[in-house]
């Protein structure tokens, strides 16, 4: 009988060395025992300073360590396992941060079957590629999950799912790799695995300072026999109980990656609490003196133990009390009873649901611990985006408690900080009417002067309207076609439908429909000079002639590979500019990317790309309700308003001169400047 199962195949990339401004240490282990075959492969990379520090095996030390702990007992869940793998290696790192400042990162990375766990110390990425995006492990909230297991080195674990023709790349994010770290991606999630290889090594002939190890797993599917349950002999089924034997402590032989000097012999009258040195491996039987423990007739009786509080009730049969006594003791336990029930309940007895909620709130005080840390270093960045993941997190819980409240309220006032933002009261546009149709939808029409609204109505068409002095003026319907995004144009405006790649938009008093010629994924689109700009995953689209029966489009982007990985907003004006999630600006201008700067903060939620009155980008985040100034030449901060709004904003979308338009999903429509 056989089996299909989803086998890791790695392959390690070192060029020149691995790296230039250190060392580099990779291991990968995978299970001897058929036992231990569910717990999948195991790897360790790790960059740490010169041979000449004092860690120079620690990478080693933790190695060895992770990869006894890990397939030590192949009766847990292969998840335990590695808690418990991380708890060990922390104790042997926390030896060496003790004794002094330590430049030390590690990744260590599980894979059991379709899940992957992955645990870092400082600096270390694992990137995936599926579905031509690449995917950041570690900050990917939607697809991996953070675990928390304690407040050490390896404080927490990734965990999510492993596809077959997954492709994953885990590596220490050296000087050198970092300045291609672009190219590296393109070429990560393009080309296979030898190919990628060949490539990275070429880099290295050519440019004798750069240097890169890198750890490439395929994730392919394989067929093998499946194991048989092997019968149990006779003879062992009715066993004597073995004797036991008289131990004596042999110490092995160092040996290992590195050349390092033996440990010394650890002297055989030591405790048996004393833990072994991280990375031994023995063999070999701990030998001493043992007996057999005798059972003392006093400890042994086959009446009833009476508890302390049994003998505790028991004297109150004895004691005297008057009416008010008696009535105040039972007060008391009744009251001790109903606490400890509440007590319980609150605690021990839990739904599904709550145990989740309390993780994740737990998750997120964790981060907004984390985050006051990086405030303290000065790492506004990543402050930053602690931050916005936390409050984030916090918003889609939908809680409404005191607590949860006042949490929000912490976070708020640590972004304050970070972020030096300058409150900003929007103005309120429209109020709908009770029985008005629900506003999801604005734009802002230069050619007419009006902020046009749209939604779908109960009976499924999609309807837009101008708005006159705060009132919605004539519908418009659009169609059956569920809107994405509205734009405005000329004197009326354009409806986006991403799922159905189709464009509406009204030409005199007839409402037409174009459906873009691709098989791309849209992103995101603007319009700049009467032409819609559509942003894809793979390339930019410019449509023209919209006013007429036969629209065209065509590529604007000349070489579709110079497109920003990741790339999910755009705004055009002259210039075209995308931004990914990540935080990357980049530039394009007559078809071609002219430049790319790293942004400050990395968006989520709902957030939109837009133009300012005085040059500057607009990022506008509605999870956060903050706008943030960005220079689009360097990429750089400069300033933030903080939208006075209790609510977040469900929809954003560029304003008149340089403003914001912001929808609140009561269908309010409000106006920052």
């Amino acid at each position: 009988m056989e089996k299909l199962t989803l086998k890791p195949q790695a392959n390690e990339i070192i060029v020149n060395h691995g790296t230039t401004d250190g060392v580099i240490d990779m291991f990968s282990y995978s299970p001897d025992d058929a036992a231990a075959r569910g717990f999948g492969s195991l790897f360790v990379v790790g960059h740490r300073d010169t041979d000449s520090s004092n860690v120079g095996y620690v990478v080693s030390l933790i190695s060895a360590l992770a990869r006894r702990e890990y397939y030590a007992n192949p009766n847990i869940p292969p998840r335990e396992a590695f808690s418990r793998t991380l708890r060990k290696a922390n104790e042997v790192v926390d030896e060496f941060f003790r004794n002094g400042e330590v430049k030390l990162s590690v990744g260590i990375v599980a894979i059991a079957g379709s899940t992957i766990m992955v645990s870092k110390l400082d600096k270390f990425k694992i990137l995936l590629a599926r579905e031509n995006q690449v995917i950041d492990i570690l900050s990917n909230v939607l697809l991996f999950s953070k675990e928390h297991t304690e407040k050490r080195r390896f404080s927490s674990i990734i965990h999510g799912s492993v596809q077959p023709g997954d492709r994953i790349l885990a590596f220490v994010p050296t000087r050198t790799i970092i300045s291609r770290e672009r190219n590296l991606k393109t070429w990560f999630l393009k080309l296979p695995q030898d190919e990628f290889a060949a490539r990275v090594a070429h880099i290295g002939t050519e440019h004798a300072s750069f240097a890169a190890a890198m750890l490439h797993i395929d994730m392919a599917q394989t067929s093998e026999p499946a194991l048989m349950p092997s019968p149990q002999p006779p003879e062992l089924m009715q066993s004597e109980p073995m004797p036991v034997p008289t131990l004596a402590w042999k110490p092995r032989q160092w040996g290992g990656p590195l050349d390092t000097p033996a440990p010394q012999t650890i002297n055989a009258s030591a405790s048996l609490s004393t833990p072994l040195i991280a990375g031994e491996e023995s063999h070999q039987p701990i030998v001493m003196d043992a007996e057999v423990p005798r059972i003392i007739p006093s400890e042994f009786s086959l009446g009833t133990r009476r508890t302390l509080l049994s003998r505790w009730f028991g004297r109150i049969h004895f004691v005297r009390l008057d009416g008010r006594g008696k009535a105040i003791t039972l007060a008391l336990i009744a009251l001790l009873t109903i606490g400890g029930a509440l007590l319980a309940k609150s605690f021990l007895f839990v739904s599904p649901q709550q145990q989740k909620e309390r993780e994740a709130l737990s998750d997120i005080r964790r981060d907004l611990d984390l985050a006051r840390s990086k405030v303290a270093q000065n790492n506004r960045i990543e402050a930053r985006q602690l931050l916005a993941r936390a409050l984030s997190a916090l918003l889609d819980m939908k809680l409404t408690d005191g607590g949860a409240k006042d949490l929000q309220a912490s976070i708020t006032l640590v972004m304050d900080s970070v972020d030096n933002a300058q409150p900003s009261a929007p103005t309120l546009i429209t109020s709908p009417q009770p029985d008005a149709l629900s506003i999801t939808l604005a734009a802002w029409s230069s050619a007419s002067h009006a902020i046009w609204v749209g939604s779908m109505a109960e009976e499924g068409g999609a309807w837009v309207a101008p708005l006159r002095d705060g009132s919605v003026g004539t519908h418009v319907v659009f169609g059956s076609a569920k809107p994405d995004l509205l734009i405005g144009w000329r004197d009326s405006v354009l409806s986006v439908d991403f799922a159905n790649r189709t464009i509406t938009r009204t030409v005199g008093d007839t409402v037409k429909s174009y459906t873009i010629p691709t098989q791309d994924v849209l992103q995101d689109a603007a319009e700049f000079s009467d032409s819609l700009y559509v942003l894809t995953d793979k390339s930019i689209i410019k449509i023209s002639d919209l006013d007429t029966n036969k629209p065209v489009t065509k590529q604007w982007l000349a070489d579709t590979a110079e497109l920003a990985i990741g790339a999910v907003r755009i705004w055009v004006d002259g210039s075209i500019w995308t931004m990914s999630r990540d935080g990357s600006l980049t530039t394009y201008y007559k078809g071609k990317k002219t430049a790319q700067v790293a942004v400050p903060l990395s968006p989520a939620g709902t957030w939109r790309l837009v133009g300012s009155s005085d040059g500057l980008l607009a990022i506008a985040n509605g999870d956060t309700r903050r706008i943030y100034l960005i220079n689009p030449q360097d990429g750089s901060l400069v300033r933030t308003l903080k939208i006075d709004s209790q609510l977040p904003f469900t929809y954003l979308s560029a304003g008149p001169d340089g403003s914001v338009l912001l929808i609140t999903k009561e269908s309010k429509v409000w106006q920052v400047k």
